[in-house]
């Protein structure tokens, strides 16, 4: 898969996918327009049209909120519930339920800590990024190289953290990876090893991640939106602070490729739906 990234206006940039002669551009990737400001929905269409003329078949954007973006010729509109914590300089582990602080506390008790990744973690990062998708059932979007390259750039770079979440032996057991910018951190990936769910090594390292979004100095950090049918992890994610709220995601089909595609991912995630 190739990727390239397209500057447009100030403060937008798409990132273009290219596989199997197919061409699709991400806003924002990968967490989309932060707002649905006047400007960004007036500056849609004009887009849409630059990116139609590079050859790209399939646009995809998405804007926090139940946002109506006028003449927009959509193949696909989705809502998601996507978690924030709001007013991050004041949040703190001590302000967690007291169920919350158990499993923190828990993990730590049973020698859990969290080192920095190393620049070689890549493939570790992969094999529990890949075991959690596979529990969920979910489709694998991140290769070994895209995390052999996120590992290097966190070790050279203030603006991502990842941490990797050792057992009291020092053997991996999770992860997580955080972008940091001072308007909102996002959180990018996580996961861990089933063998050590009793550690409850997310619990730690979302705690990490947040703390360290603070200390950067964002004001919020965004936990991103959660899959349809999955209401736990909606949960578990309001349950360090955050408030929920409705993302909606476009899908805008911009060739007859693009058209075709887009049906039958439609048809596909109808399928996939039916099969839970």
């Amino acid at each position: 898969m190739d990727f390239n990234t397209v500057g447009m206006g100030a403060s937008t940039t798409w990132t273009t996918f290219s596989r199997l002669g197919i061409k699709a551009a991400y806003a924002g990737f990968p967490v989309g327009f932060d707002e649905a400001a006047p400007d960004t929905l007036r500056n849609i269409s004009p887009m849409l049209a630059a990116l139609r003329g590079a050859g790209v078949d399939i646009a995809r954007f998405s804007l926090p909120g139940a946002v109506e973006v006028p003449g927009v010729d959509a193949g696909g509109v989705t809502d998601l519930t996507e978690t924030s914590i709001e007013s991050l300089e004041t949040w703190s582990e001590g302000s967690l339920s007291a169920s919350v602080r158990r499993k923190i506390g828990k993990s730590r008790r049973m020698g859990a800590m969290i080192r920095p990744a190393e620049p070689n973690d890549g493939s570790l990062l992969h094999g529990m990024y890949a075991e959690m998708i596979g529990r969920h059932r979910g489709r694998l979007r991140y290769t070994e190289s895209y995390f052999d390259a996120l590992c290097a750039l966190a070790a050279s770079d203030a603006r991502l953290s990842i941490g990797v979440v050792v057992d009291g032996e020092a053997s991996p057991c999770g992860f997580i990876a955080a972008a940091h910018a001072r308007t909102v951190s996002h959180y990018l990936h996580g996961g861990f090893a089933s063998r050590c769910a009793s550690l409850r090594p997310g619990y730690l390292a979302m705690a990490w991640a947040i703390e360290r979004s603070r200390d950067y100095g964002s004001e919020r950090f965004n936990m991103l939106t959660s899959p349809k049918g999955q209401p736990a992890l909606v949960a578990y994610k309001e349950s360090f602070g955050g408030k929920s709220y409705v993302r909606r995601h476009y899908d805008v089909p911009l060739s007859p490729v693009g058209r075709f595609c887009s049906w039958g991912l439609g048809l596909v995630n109808g399928w996939r739906r039916a099969d839970r």
